[in-house]
């Protein structure tokens, strides 16, 4: 009789193991690898790909480099972090994790982490790391998704080389056929502008439906805790107008551009003040620019504060009277979108964008500000005048581009498009289940 109940019990259990899962299969939860060629902390667009799948009912793990005194397992609100140790010297870890194209380190460490957590999809952040992720995927048998933030082959035509590792990890050559494989081997593509739709698909004939637009827009909810924390400064009319520029420091930004447009401003009498926030890789060009400013006499006038806190970089735009991209028109800026041009949408600022092809499109688009020729000092600093003798007219630009943001240009667009596209992969959740 106990060895009949014993059976039973047994049957049972295995029924309800079997609901269990079916359950599990029902929810769809996929328990997702993002892999990430460099350190986390911090990525804006890797936080908001993890919490959009945590907040769906999925598994996100953020796949990353290791710093020292890092945790090699963690998890942080909700999400998991699996940081790269293949042995027990971090330096040689640190020469292993390099992300050049094909290295196969990562592909035997995210082995083990797949196995390990039992993930059953990756999606790769740009193209340097997709082919090892992609045996992986092809080994393991999970779909392994493509997000290209960047127009990576043109991104590093823009860097240049400063370093030899560079020579391996910024090869034009080298990473056009990287991305040819990437594009035509990944389960899905992600992009961040309809431009890079068009240039895939006419490049290397990939059908536009496995192209999916989830663009670098900011979520709603941190651009109203941010209105809230920022007390709104009373300044005086006759106070200098603040023009804010966010973001990396380099040739191709625009920044020479820019300050030259300041003097020509400073030279006509306009009292205004150039906030330079964020700092470049290379120090030397940062140096350089400090160097310009000093010899226009503009050292009071332009102010460096180097690299700060996210949060930081958010109160200074909300400080800011006039926000500016000043990015060089090239295949790379024409086929990309920066975070800042939305953060600077979301907080009310009119924007002056180079005549780039996405910010150009943006900015006419919402209504949020003006446009001026790439490269040209004389026509930004025609535009900005324009501006700082119209706050009307500021005022104006920046209403309409709040409004873009709160109605059409917010994660909330995107993430949706995200998490389509990973649902349709959800049937494949049986793998996690065992």
């Amino acid at each position: 009789m106990a060895g009949y109940a014993s059976a039973r019990f047994q049957r049972w259990s295995a029924i309800l193991r079997l609901l269990g899962k079916v359950a599990q299969i029902g929810a769809k939860t996929l328990r997702i690898g993002l892999v990430w060629q460099s350190y986390y902390p911090w990525d804006v667009r890797i936080e908001k790909f993890a919490r959009a799948l945590r907040d769906a009912g999925h598994e996100p793990y953020i796949l990353s480099k290791k710093r020292p005194g890092q945790e090699v397992r963690e998890e942080v609100d909700g999400v998991a972090i699996r940081r790269f140790e293949l042995t027990t010297f971090h330096t040689l870890d640190e020469i292993l994790s390099y992300h050049f194209p094909f290295n196969i380190a990562w592909t035997k460490w995210l082995t083990r982490v797949v196995q390990a957590d039992e993930l059953n999809m990756l999606i790769v952040r740009d193209i340097p790391l997709f082919y090892p992720s992609y045996l992986v995927g092809r080994r393991l048998q999970i779909p392994v998704g493509l997000d290209m933030a960047e127009n990576y082959p043109a991104a590093v035509a823009a860097w240049g080389k400063s370093r030899l590792s560079h020579y391996f990890t910024r090869s034009y050559r080298l990473l056009k056929i990287v991305e040819r494989v990437a594009v035509r081997r990944a389960a899905f593509v992600l992009v961040v502008t309809p431009v890079q739709v068009k240039r895939l698909t006419s490049q290397y004939g990939i059908a536009s439906g496995k192209i999916v637009v989830v663009s670098n827009t900011p979520d709603l909810e941190v651009i109203q805790q941010v209105k809230s924390e920022v007390s709104t400064e009373v300044r005086s009319t006759d106070d200098p107008v603040r023009i804010v520029y966010t973001g990396g420091l380099g040739p191709h930004r625009g920044i020479e551009t820019l300050i030259r447009a300041v003097n020509i401003l400073w030279s006509n009498g306009y009292s205004v003040r150039l906030r330079i926030i964020g700092s470049a890789h290379d120090m030397t060009y940062e140096e350089r620019l400090r160097r310009l400013a000093k010899g226009l006499k503009l050292e009071n006038i332009v102010v460096f504060t180097g690299q700060v806190p996210h949060r930081v970089v958010y109160r200074e735009i909300a400080a800011a009277d006039i926000c500016v991209i000043p990015h060089l028109v090239s295949e790379h800026v024409n086929t990309t979108i920066p975070n800042k041009l939305f953060d600077y949408m979301g907080l009310g600022k009119p924007c002056v964008v180079s005549d780039a092809e996405p910010l150009k499109a943006i900015v006419l688009d919402a209504k949020c500000g003006l446009v001026f020729q790439s490269g040209d000092e004389g026509d930004v600093a025609r535009v900005l005048a324009r501006l700082i003798d119209n706050p009307t007219e500021r005022l104006v630009f920046g209403r309409n581009g709040a409004h873009a943001v709160q109605t059409r240009y917010n994660w909330e667009a995107d993430k949706a498009q995200l998490l389509r596209v990973v649902g349709s992969y959800r049937s494949i959740s049986t793998n996690v289940l065992g």
